[in-house]
């Protein structure tokens, strides 16, 4: 006699977004086998990759902008590096910031502070990535709700406050912008 349940725990279609549901009878639970580019629990989580390149610049107040295609949740901000540099002086150019440290803010249109999640426009260390790294991954430890067509902006932290921009590189820095989300 088995102690297998009779019904299959994926009768109710659990998994979304055309993926494959694979019963574990043993334990009355199932996972999700999730399509390219989906994940989570269900297969609910996607990534969105913005069209274009976004570039951020060092000085003279032009950040970044990026505007988010549809209404939903961002668990996650991936900035996957493209070209140029910025810098804090001329001789410490860098993609994201200066040597163990990031410099680069994420805002909303009004400039108020949404990564990092302090909201302090500032330098900070953000754990296995350095202002070289050749991406960044921003992780929000509640989902960033965000609207379609909601402005955000990727700033330099010195171009930002305009605090000791003078002497840096007028360049750009420019990325892909992806991240995980949800409906």
């Amino acid at each position: 006699m088995s102690n297998a349940p009779s019904q299959s725990p994926c009768l109710s279609k659990p998994c979304r977004n055309n993926s494959s549901c694979r019963a574990l009878y043993q334990l009355n639970d199932f996972w999700c086998e999730c399509q390219a580019n989906y994940s989570g629990r269900y297969c609910e989580k996607w990534l969105v990759e913005i069209p274009g390149d976004v570039c951020m610049y060092g000085k003279g107040d032009k950040p970044g902008v990026f505007f988010t295609p549809m209404a939903g949740k961002i668990y996650s901000t991936r900035l996957v590096h493209i070209s140029g540099k910025v810098s804090c002086t001329p001789e410490d150019e860098s993609n994201w910031g200066y040597h163990s440290f990031i410099d680069t803010i994420l805002t909303d249109k009004d400039d108020h502070v949404v990564f990092p999640e302090d909201q302090i426009a500032n330098y900070y260390e953000l754990p296995g990535f350095t202002g070289n790294s050749p991406e960044l991954v921003l992780t929000f430890t509640s989902p960033l709700v965000v609207n379609a067509g909601q402005e955000y902006r990727l700033w330099y932290w010195e171009d930002l406050v305009n605090d000791t921009e003078e002497d840096n590189k007028p360049g750009s820095s420019c990325m892909k912008v992806i991240y995980l989300f949800s409906d």
